[in-house]
């Protein structure tokens, strides 16, 4: 997995940094977006399809119309995404270096289900995401307490 994110820092790498303090403002607001974002989102899910209640086996029938591509989001990309960001999100609070990987797999998770529905907004929100998360990389390199110098 490690090819993916060398890959996504060769995108992400040529874009142009944000100044020292918005990146320390990032690095400590971004892990708290996460998981609050991660959670509710998590909670939304579990609502809307109706797993809290006894109708949750007629929930397939209310999305009936949805293609394959969508039902894959919603059963399987987006709570993946969830879980891989509230482990990810938590570790970067703490952090861990492991945390602000998955974190990145957590975005581009959501990402790949923006593709899938065709969702341009999700789309854009989760590269902006991923292009923050890729600006407070340094902070969880191999020396995490050290910040980057610029």
């Amino acid at each position: 997995m490690n090819s993916i994110v060398a890959w996504l820092d060769g995108l992400f790498g040529k874009l142009p940094l944000l100044p020292v303090e918005a990146r320390n403002l990032l690095r400590k607001l971004l892990p708290w977006l996460i998981v609050i974002g991660s959670a509710l989102t998590l909670l939304a899910i579990a609502v809307g399809l109706g797993i809290l209640s006894s109708a949750f086996v007629l929930v397939p029938w209310a999305f009936y119309g949805t293609g394959t591509l969508g039902m894959i989001d919603l059963y399987l990309l987006t709570p993946l995404a969830c879980i891989l960001g509230l482990i990810g999100g938590s570790g970067m609070i703490k952090g861990k270096a492991k945390g602000w990987e998955l974190a990145v797999y957590s975005e581009l998770l959501f990402a790949i289900g923006g593709i899938l529905n065709l969702q341009f907004g999700t789309i854009l929100t989760h590269l902006i995401g991923l292009w923050f998360l890729f600006q407070i990389r340094p902070y969880f390199g191999a020396d995490e307490s050290s910040a980057p110098v610029q």
